[in-house]
């Protein structure tokens, strides 16, 4: 694992200080022309002026910082240092409550900085809260101050076993201290805050720390200090080096991802609908409609469009893209050029909490009640109860709510309140869907988007799949027993095999085998995907995990576990991890190899959930065997349909009917199905 935040000995710092005799400033960050780096270089010349000769320390300044691995991973400045030796004079309150001066020694400290330049009439204070104004728009800066705060504090968490407390500070940068102070009074005083003005001394600067992080008192006096004892800081010349080597390390597979997306195959003029209707991207699994959502967002940012919000039910989907609008450097939702993702659960959560409930609906009775809330409010605004120009008014202004277009995946698999929900937050060619067809796994019921005035694009050949892959799953189609279309490939794509294998993963050579062919065109571990029914998946206290997976560790098989609540909504920043989700959470993903564990179990478990719908299989004039079976076709396609080159599947009853189906496309089929009994 790479490490943005290098550990060494404390006697090592202490001595290093000594010899140099004075003060280490430090800036580094590669975009050396921005207005970042030219207030970090502000900050260190502060610093440099008017630290003493006494002291000694290290200070680093890291400008225009990616956190790799956070939703939120854009922060201006991040500034750590230690010091020896520096004792200044800063207001504290005593053991009395009383406030006072007392020198306080500033042993260490870490923050964020988020650098606005806004001019005193674009800057105003609704209660503590700071806003900006971006032309009618509001933007709270508070808000995204401590967003970024918590996001430092789980980049340290997710590489270390400790964490370094963290204050959080907004440079006003064109509002000198008269207007800060201005801004900040009240009617009875001026209120703290975490607020810098333009230029400032080093009192002020930790005056602002300290109102955050109040010292402790000791025999020696009080002290202020952010690092742990066991943390030190190093040179640092590689302090947020990790998303450049992780950039540089992603993989192939991602690379041309990165190319696909940056490619805009389809126009600007392509993905909006003049016709004041939705704009729709049809195909089968594979064709590239995430791809082409993805396109349209950057096109909307690039053309000075509005920000954009792509909306999936999947949470590892969320997370798999988090992964790839980071690579691709897609500021994130605080920037006023972004395209975000986000689960159609956690937005509509922030709009109706905002909207119906004024903050008061906690999130868990929200995914309680879910599709009660979202009718009763849908139905609200169909009656007219709520005015659509209210709702929206309420919308603007808030960072969560406020985007411009919705960008819909899995467009198909959605509910009609739902859709009608959307369709009220949002203007009607401000939405760009992509739609499935019968790809369904949350009903029976497809959603019916043609309620406007659709402007259809149809991608038609598969982009994912090599060809023996798509060969696989046409053969497999038929010998199922379905007359669906066949799936088209793309010539260029030669090549794509699968394994079938009644053996235990881990008492075979095939973990060693495929790994070693991944790597040897380019892919790293990440683009090995393991997929997992619920009967290898256990309960973990609150939380859960993969049955096997200190079994996997053993045989030097490294998981990211998406199958745990706590890392389903974040992707994996070890680049030794291989992915492991459950099926359920598979729709969308893609791996250059994907492995399916135990799939008879997991098509057993599918089987047991079928529930019929009679308004379906009147409407498609089909027998409850048929309804079962195309059912059964729609989930274990999800899977099939995720891997690029290399398709294993492992089986736990060799004789459970589809085991026996699958042997039988291996016997017709050895030159690119491989059965191992």
């Amino acid at each position: 694992m790479f490490l943005a935040w290098p550990l060494i000995n404390s006697i090592d710092f202490d001595k290093r200080c000594l010899d140099v005799m004075g003060l280490l400033v430090k800036i580094i960050g590669l975009q050396k022309e921005s207005d970042e780096y030219y207030s970090a270089e502000l900050l260190s010349n502060i610093f440099k002026s008017a630290i003493p000769q006494n002291v000694v320390g290290e200070i680093v300044i890291y400008n225009n910082a990616t956190l790799y691995g956070q939703n939120v991973k854009d922060i201006d400045l991040i500034i750590v240092g230690k010091l020896v030796n520096y004792r200044p004079k800063i207001y504290i309150k005593d053991e009395l409550g009383n406030l006072v001066i007392n020198p306080v020694e500033i042993r260490s400290f870490c923050s964020s900085i988020e650098i606005k330049s806004h001019d005193v009439s674009g800057v105003y204070r609704l209660g503590t809260d700071i806003y900006v104004k971006y032309g009618i728009n509001s933007h709270n800066a508070s808000y995204q101050s401590n967003e970024q705060k918590y996001a430092l504090k789980n980049f340290f968490e997710s590489n270390y076993s400790l964490t370094p407390y963290i204050t959080n500070l907004i440079w006003l940068t064109n509002l000198d201290e008269k207007d800060v102070n201005a801004l900040l009074t009240t009617e009875t005083s001026i209120m703290k805050s975490n607020i810098l003005p333009n230029t400032f001394d080093l009192k002020y600067f930790f005056q602002r720390i300290i109102d955050q992080r109040p010292p402790f008192r000791t025999n020696r006096g009080y002290i202020s200090s952010s690092l742990p004892a066991e943390v030190d800081i190093k040179s640092l010349s590689n302090i947020i080096d990790f998303f450049s080597k992780a950039k540089l390390c992603a993989g192939e597979l991602t690379r041309k991802k990165i190319e696909q997306i940056s490619a805009n195959q389809i126009t600007v003029s392509d993905f909006f609908n003049e016709n004041d209707g939705i704009t729709v991207l049809r195909g089968r699994a594979g064709t590239g409609k995430t791809i082409g959502l993805i396109q349209a967002g950057l096109q909307i940012v690039n053309k000075d469009l509005g920000r954009a919000l792509l909306l999936t039910y999947n949470r590892a989907l969320v997370s798999d893209i988090r992964r790839l609008l980071a690579l691709v450097e897609i500021p994130d939702m605080f920037n006023i050029k972004s395209v975000s993702i986000e689960t159609v659960h956690a937005f509509f959560y922030h709009v109706i909490n905002k909207v119906f409930y004024e903050g008061r609906l906690s999130s868990e009775s929200f995914i309680n009640d879910y599709d009660k809330i979202i009718n009763e409010a849908a139905s609200d605004l169909k009656s007219g109860l709520l005015e659509i120009n209210e709702l929206k008014n309420i919308l603007v202004g808030d960072i969560k709510t406020s985007w411009d277009y919705a960008l819909v995946d899995e467009a198909q698999d959605w509910t009609e309140d739902e859709r009608d929900l959307l369709l009220f937050i949002f203007e009607k060619n401000h939405i760009i869907v992509a739609d499935g067809g019968m790809q369904l796994v949350r009903g029976n019921k497809v959603c019916d988007w043609s309620i406007t005035n659709k402007k259809n694009i149809r991608l038609t050949q598969c982009l994912r799949q090599k060809n023996n892959i798509i060969n696989f799953l046409n053969k497999f189609t038929a010998l199922f027993g379905l007359e669906n279309p066949r799936i088209t490939g793309n010539k260029a794509m030669l090549g794509g095999k699968v394994i079938v294998s009644c053996k235990d993963y881990l008492d075979s050579n095939i973990h060693e085998i495929e790994t070693g062919r991944l790597q040897l065109v380019g892919n790293i571990n990440y683009d090995m995907l393991y997929l997992v029914p619920p009967s290898l998946v256990e309960k973990c206290g609150e939380d859960r995990r993969f049955v096997d997976y200190n079994r996997y560790r053993e045989a030097n098989i490294n998981l990211w576990d998406g199958t745990s609540f706590n890392t389903r909504s974040e992707y994996s920043i070890d680049l030794s991890e291989y992915r492991l989700l459950q099926y359920d959470s598979s729709r969308g993903l893609e791996g250059w190899t994907v492995v399916c564990l135990n799939f008879d179990d997991f098509i057993d478990y599918k089987n047991s959930l079928y529930n019929p719908s009679e308004e379906t299989m009147t409407l498609l004039l089909e027998t409850e065997e048929e309804s079962r079976k195309r059912y059964l076709h729609s989930w274990i396609m999800i899977p099939f349909t995720r891997a690029i080159d290399t398709l294993i599947i492992t089986l736990r009853n060799k004789n459970a009917p589809i085991s026996l189906l699958l042997k039988k496309l291996a016997e017709e089929n050895p030159d690119y199905i491989e059965w191992i009994d």
